[in-house]
Formats: structure tokens, C-alpha cells, sequence
């Protein structure tokens, strides 16, 4: 007998290997066994049987793992994987088994004969009540809910809910590796908050949750509920098409959406505060009411220039300028780990002249305490655990994991142009779905400072309005063939050699020209963690014909083992 076995590296396989006969009753397809690939031992899935090889000599298979074998259904999974996100299928497989590394497997199977794909919109954020009509209907008859969220916070959240209402051993609580378990215990699939960018793997395979969890529907037949307060365009796309069945829960009253137009302001002074959200913060004060700034710039300014030869302060490791800390005394990269102290000289010019620009939550701080000397106030970043009272508090959209939690009178969003124009096809959706987010968390007003009044986000947010954001999104993203319209994949090369990386991606650039590829061009941080990045950019309708498009031009030039290929599709 012969296995054919795959690994978890970047090679596209299968290799043979004979099976001894004392292991024969032991090796079965999605078996995880112990080989030699080359001189080196390592571990590989089984992905097939077969009686004949094409080679006379092959190397035995050494032993077995005494670990879970993957059932035929996440075999299946994994070749879909690896077809849509042009990984290697072991590489597929191998991150499909460490979603199921620490999870208990049953083997209880609760029989499938139909699927049914539902999406409950809840404008209040309150999820409670749609989570507890879902799984009581099951948990009598001893089947169990998979709950999908996007970060450790929600899940303790949830888990707090569930608590309150079902036994823990009815429910299965996890982040986004949790979506590769196996599905035979599982009566109901539940996903929250889809929308999340959490839910984007950032490693190979770049895989989106939500669309795995589409193709272990197609396979699987299992049920499938997205809760969410803002769904994606693409979910939405496929209720419209009727492919998922909309249901909207309840409403809620929710903080009401002002503009603040800027422009309005030409000849207040300077600072990041307009007139207005100084007077609402001071009425706030007054009636010992809380407030909430979201700003999403850490640290006190974005760059650093030298005033004597104008060189911009950059990180050695990324080309990318550094941010300033005043309370830390020190400039970060916002890319990497490498810090330098206050008193860095500038290597242009051998002085220690800076002139720092741009904003910052650390810059916003200082403003505050200068203008209302006696309210306390307080920040928050990602990474702070925990938050002490406060009368200000200035935040990133890191406290939207509180916002079960945490309320506050006013909230006033300081950048929101920021936040809406950058270079990415879902920043509009990002600005819209994160001021609703912040409704939940605001008993009165939020308030949007901007120069873009007239944008169609804020017509939609101050009218209370999404379909007014969808319809126009959608019109955009129909025009520029943008998903669900059609689809990117964006292939990167680094590699710590700058001119092997821009070979490489040249050659390739070469073979995929005429094909809806765009023009070769270095990634927005061109170096980033000791790595030069090169970007050829693909455009298509069909996701697999253009993986199959992109894999066979890389196996048409000349490979460089210090080059590293990822492949992200729709970034």
C-alpha cells in the first residue's frame, strides 16, 4: 500500500510513501504520520491511498501520531483551502488541526439532513436574547452550539451569558481557529460580529472566518446564525440574493449621530477640540456625566522631522516614520518593537532638533488637563486591561470591546476623517460600523467632528439610516468591481535582500502581465521588520482561476529559497 502524504510547508505535493505492514491497520486518510522528507523527520497528513507509485523506491512512513485523525469532512475543507487561498494543502491541513489542537473530540454525531443559513441584524448590540432562543431548542435534546467570536473579550462576555442560562458543556466558546473543529457533535454553527477585522488570518492561509465557515456549509450541510450589529457587504450581498435569510431583531434607543462641521471653525485656536465638543464636554461636567473621545492615533504626534536638514526620523527596521511618546520619553515604530530614546540625535546632521507633527491620543490628553484642570481623565489603549473612573476618557477603537459594558453620556469620535479616507476598499464600511458600535455605548449623543459633512456615511448615520450606507456602498463596489462584484488577490514577495525580492517579483510580474494583473509596486510600508515587500496585484471574478493563474506562473520562473511568496485574497 501507499500513502501519499503532505506537510506543512509551501510545497504543493503529495509525496509517496510505503506503509509497513504492522502500521497498516493504523493509517487511514487525515491520519497525521511521521516521515523523512529528505534527511529531515517530519509530520504530514495522509491525503491518500493508493495501491501503485509512479517511483520504485520509496521510503517507508515511520509512525503514527497519537493524535485525532482528521475526518473526511476537514479533508474536504482543506483542499477547498487550499484552493481558494492558494496555500499548499498541507499547509491547509496543518492549520485546520491546530484549530482543533485543545479541544476535546467526541464522538457522538448528531445526523444533518438540511442546512440553513440565517442572519439576525440587532441594531441594539444586545445579543442575549437572539443567542438564548437559538441554543435553548437544543440543549434538551443533548446537542451542542459552536459560538464563534471575534477576540477574548466578547467570548468572556458571552460565556458570562451563557452561564446565566445553559450548562457549559452544552456550549463551545472560541476566536476564529475554533471554525476548523470537527462538526459531528455540533448542531449549530453561531458567528459573531462576522464583520470583525479579527476575523482576518494575517498568516498563510489568509483565510476570512466567515467564508470558511460558508465552505463547511457546503460541505457539512450544517446550520449556520450570524448575529451582528453592522453585517458585512458581502453577507449582505448574499441575503439579497436570498442564498441567507435577514432577519432584523427589535430596536433599541440608541445615541443620536450629530455632525460637527469644521469648517465651520476656520478661527477658534488651535487644538484637536472644536468649540462645540468643549461645551459639551463642560454641560457633561457640570451634571457629573461621562464622556468619551475615540482617537485612533497612539502616542503624542505621527512624525518627527529635524528642524536643521528637514530628515524625517525613521525606523531602522521599517520604512515607516516613528510615533512619538511624550509621557514614554521615547519614538516607537508602529510596526515592529524598535523604540529610541528622547535624545536621539538626527544621523543627518548630528543634532537633536526635532520638530514633531501630527496627532495623538497623548497630545489630545494634554489639551484636556490644560482646558478642564479638574476632571478626571483617564486613557485607554489596546492591551490595558483594566480602567480606573473617570469623567474624560480618551480612547482608540479598543473600547468597543466594553461596549456591553461601558456607557457614557457623550461620545465624540476627533478624527473621523481619518478613519474614512484611507487607502482601503472597507473604509467606509469600517467608519460606519464602528460610530454604530459606539451607539450602543452612548445613553445620549455621539458627535463626529469632520470637514466631509456631506459624505454619504454621515447622511446614513445622522439619518439613522443603513440602507441609505449599503445601497451606496454597494453602487461603488458594483462600479469597481470590488467584493461581492469581484475579487483581488494581492501576491507579496519579501525578503531581507531588497534586489532578490524585486528580481523575483519582476519575473513573476512578467508571466502574469495581460492577465488583469496591475503593475508590480512596493508595499505601502515598502520595508517592514527587516523585509523588503514587493505587491503584483490581481483582479478577477473567479477567486480559483485566479489562484490557479498565480500558482502556475510561479512554477514557470526560477524560485529563490530566501524569498518568501504569500498570497492574500481579497486584503
Amino acid at each position: 500500500m501507499i500513502a501519499q502524504v503532505v506537510f506543512d510547508l509551501p510545497l504543493e505535493g503529495p509525496f509517496d510513501y510505503s506503509i509497513p505492514s504492522a502500521l497498516e491497520n493504523q493509517i487511514s486518510v487525515g491520519a497525521q504520520v511521521q516521515v523523512f522528507l529528505g534527511t529531515k523527520k517530519c509530520a504530514g497528513f495522509v491525503t491518500k491511498l493508493a495501491d501503485k507509485s509512479l517511483f520504485e523506491h520509496l521510503k517507508p512512513i515511520k509512525s503514527v501520531a497519537d493524535k485525532s485523525v482528521l475526518t473526511a469532512a476537514q479533508v474536504s475543507l482543506g483542499h477547498s483551502l487550499s484552493r481558494y487561498y492558494g496555500c499548499s494543502l498541507g499547509e491547509a491541513l496543518f492549520t485546520i488541526s491546530r484549530g482543533c489542537e485543545k479541544l476535546q473530540v467526541f464522538s457522538d454525531t448528531v445526523k444533518k439532513n438540511f442546512s440553513a443559513l440565517t442572519l439576525y441584524i440587532v441594531p441594539s448590540g444586545n445579543y442575549e436574547q437572539v443567542l438564548v432562543s437559538l441554543i435553548k431548542p437544543l440543549t434538551g435534546e443533548g446537542k451542542k452550539v459552536l459560538v464563534l467570536v471575534a477576540d477574548q473579550f466578547v467570548a468572556s462576555w458571552v460565556e458570562e451569558i451563557l452561564k446565566k442560562h445553559f450548562l457549559r458543556e452544552n456550549c463551545l466558546v472560541g476566536t476564529r481557529s475554533l471554525v476548523f473543529r470537527s462538526l459531528d457533535d455540533v448542531a449549530l454553527v453561531i458567528m459573531i460580529d462576522e464583520d470583525n477585522l479579527s476575523y482576518k488570518q494575517e498568516q498563510t492561509p489568509m483565510y476570512e472566518t466567515r467564508q470558511v465557515l460558508l465552505m463547511r456549509e457546503a460541505i457539512e450541510k450544517i446550520d449556520v446564525a450570524f448575529i451582528s450589529t453592522t453585517p458585512s457587504l458581502e453577507l449582505m450581498f448574499l441575503v439579497a440574493k436570498g442564498q441567507v435569510k435577514g432577519i432584523e431583531v427589535g430596536q433599541a434607543r440608541l445615541g443620536q449621530v450629530q455632525t460637527i462641521d469644521l469648517n465651520n471653525y476656520k478661527f477658534t485656536p488651535k487644538g484637536l477640540l472644536s468649540v462645540p465638543v468643549k461645551s459639551v464636554i463642560e454641560k457633561n461636567l457640570a451634571k457629573e456625566e461621562k464622556t468619551i473621545l475615540v482617537l485612533n492615533r497612539k502616542g503624542s504626534y505621527a512624525l518627527s522631522r529635524c528642524t536643521d536638514c528637514g530628515f524625517i526620523l525613521k525606523c531602522q527596521r521599517c520604512d515607516a516614520p516613528m510615533t512619538y511618546f511624550r509621557l514614554k520619553g521615547k519614538y516607537s515604530c508602529a510596526h515592529c518593537t524598535f523604540t529610541m530614546p528622547q535624545e536621539t540625535e538626527c544621523p543627518h546632521c548630528r543634532k537633536p532638533s526635532w520638530k514633531s507633527i501630527g496627532i495623538g491620543v497623548e497630545q489630545l490628553q494634554k489639551e484636556l488637563r490644560n482646558t478642564f484642570t479638574l476632571a478626571k481623565i483617564a486613557c485607554f489603549e489596546r492591551g490595558a486591561q483594566e480602567l480606573k473612573d473617570f469623567d474624560v476618557l480618551i480612547a482608540t477603537q479598543a473600547v468597543l470591546r466594553f461596549r456591553h459594558r461601558w456607557r457614557a453620556n457623550t461620545i465624540v469620535l476627533i478624527d473621523f476623517d481619518g478613519q474614512l479616507n484611507r487607502m482601503d476598499m472597507r473604509s467606509s464600511f469600517n467608519s460606519w460600523s464602528l460610530v454604530e458600535h459606539l451607539r450602543v455605548m452612548a445613553k445620549e449623543h455621539i458627535f463626529i467632528q469632520t470637514r466631509n459633512s456631506d459624505h454619504y456615511v454621515l447622511k446614513a448615520l445622522t439619518q439613522g439610516n443603513a440602507k441609505i450606507f449599503y445601497d451606496e456602498d454597494r453602487n461603488i463596489r458594483r462600479e469597481l468591481k470590488l467584493p461581492p462584484f469581484g475579487h483581488e488577490v494581492n501576491v507579496c514577495l519579501r525578503c531581507g535582500n531588497q534586489t532578490a525580492a524585486q528580481n523575483m517579483a519582476q519575473e513573476l510580474y512578467g508571466q502574469l502581465k495581460g492577465n488583469a494583473a496591475y503593475p508590480l509596486h512596493a508595499d505601502t510600508v515598502s520595508k517592514k521588520r527587516d523585509q523588503y515587500r514587493f505587491n503584483i496585484l490581481v483582479r478577477g471574478q473567479d477567486v480559483i482561476g485566479m489562484i490557479t493563474l498565480i500558482k502556475e506562473a510561479l512554477s514557470r520562473i526560477k524560485r529563490s529559497s530566501k524569498v518568501i511568496v504569500t498570497i492574500n485574497v481579497d486584503p
